[in-house]
């Protein structure tokens, strides 16, 4: 059987795979090939380049593009707020039940604990 091999942070934490949006603004020019990611070509202007990988990843290619192009580096990610979350799942026609806190803090708000 194969085993799955989780990437884990230097802190312990697991480094979840995701799409990284890197804006890059002036420097030299340049041109970065990785797996699973678009072609970057950047020509000294601005470039916006979808990654795909883990944060640690990601911040060891935004290092060495900024030491090596001299080029500013922003860094976008799509993260779901709670609220998002929420929304997807009601749209998904997941039931999101309440924390047993939030039941709790409801019977005491109606005075029934």
């Amino acid at each position: 059987m194969a085993e799955a091999i989780i990437p884990v942070d230097p802190n312990g934490q697991v480094d979840t795979p995701r799409v990284w949006t890197l804006e890059i603004v002036g420097g030299q020019s340049f041109t970065v090939r990785m797996p699973m990611t678009p072609l970057l070509i950047h020509d000294g202007s601005r470039t916006l380049w979808k990654m795909h990988g883990t944060e640690s990843e990601m911040r060891e290619v935004v290092g060495t593009l900024r030491e090596s192009s001299q080029a500013r580096v922003t860094v976008h990610t799509e993260v779901q707020t709670p609220e998002q979350a929420q929304e997807r799942q009601e749209l998904l026609g997941v039931e999101v039940l309440p924390t047993p806190a939030e039941v709790l803090e409801e019977l005491d708000r109606w005075g029934c604990r």
